[in-house]
């Protein structure tokens, strides 16, 4: 009896009972099971000895940096309940509802969101190794995945509050349904679409990424119908349009208007085309650096005032494309340097942060100081093995799209390490191709194509790692020092604080800014002369800015030289008056100073912008009271309402007239009102023991 042939590549397959499961598994033998699960331990250990080497309470994984903090802000307004905004989405939605589900259901407990953003991150190189694995073969496989577990970028990002993790995740499996699984499974393309939809509630750029899918599908050739071919546009289209569509609603629901995803890519287009533009984020002189949420009003105050009228949304968001464009056509040599800038960006090893420094991070942490890969070995070895790959039949084509759009919208809007994190997946599986293709070419004795490929490999590789542009790991270290010392300022660590901000002072000693928080840190570590020379710097740094002044005040009050403070309070008042705590200490000092008319006359300016103020008009009545005008206090203090300790400056007029039944009536009410308040009860019981 003749036996049956074995095949050998079904020996070691994972025998499952399932027949779902048998389809979703097909081509993964238990070998392949090994290495996904050595994969994710190997990814899992180094993110949580990283986190355990900075320390889960260490303020650098709080919500400090710009980005974070807005992410954070939205998120705790959601959880409160307030899951449709005020306003059209401005930026991508997606990562303030994912934290706002886990504050809704765990508080807030960012070390939660740590550890769940480590276990997604560590289930890329798995989605890696079985994207290389049906693309190209199993040493693809595993040095792709082994790449994407080992890369300090997705490490150093994903235990910070940004949405990295979960957009690298996303995009992986996306590309996981498109090419990892049997033919036969349509309906995976509809979950495609739900991921590709999902990504690009965070990045919008992304919805690119089908349009890509499509051309490609058009021109690669096979034996296959076109129809055939183009089987998955409709299950991927109605999964991206289901995901996208609540999103587009909210927006409508609010502005009227149609708005797919969000509405800041006007202005991110003009920052990243303008005469100022480097390629990277740098607001232009007329918008300052802030989180875009609240650049989206500077924008859109300039916008309506260019226009000379009020604009919707889109129109503002149309207003800063058509400025980007009109530079574009004005000066296209211009523009064709800053695309040229861009690419060298794009592709360059230097880790080009927007909120947060992978350099300083690195600093601190061992994993990241590990002699692993950079972005420039990374990208190098990923766009060689593309070209090698181009005449290869399958799915290089998927792969391909991915990286083009990444590619086409950072040299469209800006570049920074986190934006070009979406190409990582498909780089990680060309490069990891082309030592396969290398030694393969070798052991086929084809030199000549090896050689000239090594030479190609070498050239990029250079120039991918050399310094451009004076961008040095390490140089910018002052905007997290600063954060951080601030923050350390506010949470009472003084020392630290101190330290910080020192340093802040020494890479940037024109910053008014990091000197007057350093001056406050040494107020509060009881070290005047110290506080008194950094206040003072901040002072002739910053002569129009009215809180160095202030905070330099409070400082000579503190140690009784009050006559000194008063000139530094009068400047405030001059050069801004609208700063109140400046305005009222000043009023408030020329009172102790016995200085009744100054005080009266800076009561009363203040007074004419504000009227209504029941504060204002408490202190010129009191000013008034203590001068002895007691018709003119009278009436002020009663436009006071029930403002602290008016009611009792009308008692003591009422008292000092000889009007004691008026009199009790308004201790009685202060009395009331304000229990804790000792000033009234002497007068008060002098009222009834009478």
């Amino acid at each position: 009896m003749n036996k049956t042939p074995t095949n050998k590549s079904s020996k070691d397959k994972t025998e499952v009972n399932h027949p779902l499961v048998i389809r979703f598994l097909s081509f993964v033998s238990s070998k392949d099971f090994f290495y996904c699960f050595l994969l994710f331990v190997i990814s899992l250990i180094l993110h949580l000895f990283h986190l355990r080497t900075l320390g889960v309470n260490n303020p650098l994984l709080l919500p400090l940096n710009p980005d974070s903090n807005l992410f954070d802000g939205i998120a705790r307004h959601i959880a409160e309940g307030n899951i449709i905004r005020e306003q059209p989405f401005f930026i991508g939605p997606l990562y303030s509802y994912f934290l706002a589900l886990f504050y809704a259901l765990f508080g807030y407990k960012f070390t939660l969101i740590h550890y769940t953003q480590i276990v997604i991150s560590a289930t890329v190189p798995i989605f890696t190794y079985l994207i290389a694995l049906k693309t190209f073969n199993r040493p693809t496989a595993v040095i792709g995945g082994l790449a994407l577990a080992l890369y300090p970028p997705l490490i150093f990002f994903d235990i910070l509050l940004l949405p990295v993790a979960l957009e690298v995740f996303l995009l992986s499996l996306s590309l996981l349904l498109l090419v990892g699984f049997p033919h036969k499974m349509s309906w995976r393309y509809g979950f495609a679409g739900i991921t590709i939809g999902l990504v690009s509630l965070s990045r919008p750029n992304i919805l690119l990424f089908p349009l890509f899918l499509l051309f490609a599908a058009l021109i690669y050739k096979t034996p296959k119908k076109l129809l055939h071919r183009l089987r998955w546009v409709v299950p991927l289209a109605v999964g991206a349009i289901l995901i996208i569509l609540p999103v587009t609603i909210h927006n409508y629901y609010l502005s009227g208007e149609f708005i797919p995803v969000s509405t800041h890519g006007g202005i991110n287009f003009f920052v990243g085309n303008n005469p100022e533009a480097t390629g990277a984020f740098h607001a232009p002189k007329d918008l300052s650096a802030t989180p875009l949420e609240l650049n989206w009003a500077e924008s859109r105050r300039i916008a309506e005032e260019d226009m000379g009228k009020k604009l919707t949304p889109n129109q503002v968001s149309a207003y800063w494309f058509g400025e980007g464009i009109d530079f574009i056509r004005k000066n296209p040599t211009d523009f064709l340097r800053l695309v040229w800038r861009k690419a060298v960006l794009i592709s360059n090893h230097y880790e080009l942060g927007l909120n947060e420094n992978f350099y300083f991070h690195r600093n601190q942490s061992l994993v990241l100081r590990l002699p692993l890969l950079n972005w420039g070995l990374l990208f190098a070895f990923g766009i060689i093995g593309l070209l090698v790959s181009l005449k290869r039949k399958g799915n290089t084509p998927v792969l391909f799209a991915l990286i083009l759009t990444t590619i086409l919208t950072l040299l469209l809007f800006i570049v920074n390490d986190r934006y070009r994190l979406t190409m990582v997946v498909p780089l990680a599986i060309f490069g990891a191709y082309l030592p396969v293709w290398l030694v393969e070419s070798f052991r086929r004795r084809k030199f000549l194509r090896a050689g000239l490929v090594t030479g190609g490999l070498i050239c990029l590789l250079i120039l991918c790692n050399i310094n451009v542009f004076g961008l040095f790991p390490g140089k910018n270290f002052a905007p997290i020092h600063f954060r951080l010392g601030k923050y350390l300022l506010e949470s009472g660590n003084y020392e630290q604080a101190a330290h910080h901000l020192n340093q802040v002072a020494n890479l940037r000693p024109d910053d008014s800014n990091a000197h007057m928080l350093l001056g406050i840190s040494y107020i509060k570590l009881n070290e005047p002369d110290k506080a008194y020379d950094k206040l003072m710097k901040a002072c002739s740094l910053a002569p129009q800015d009215p809180k160095p002044f202030y905070n330099l005040s409070l400082l000579l009050v503190n140690y009784g030289h009050k006559e000194e403070a008063v000139p530094y309070l009068e400047h405030c008042f001059n050069i801004a008056p609208e700063y109140l705590p400046a305005s009222f200490a000043y009023i408030g000092l020329l009172i102790e100073l016995a200085r009744l008319p100054q005080a009266e006359a800076a009561a009363r300016e203040l007074l004419e912008k504000d009227p209504q103020s029941e504060n204002l008009n408490y202190r010129l009545g009191y000013i008034l009271y203590l001068q002895e005008k007691d018709e003119q206090a009278l009436d002020y203090l009663q436009s006071a309402g029930d403002f602290f300790d008016a009611h009792h400056i009308i008692g003591e007029i009422y008292l000092r007239a000889g009007m004691s039944p008026e009199a009790l009536i308004e201790l009685e009410k202060e009395r009331e009102l304000h229990p804790d308040n000792p000033l009234v009860y002497e007068p008060l019981n002098k009222l009834l023991n009478e």
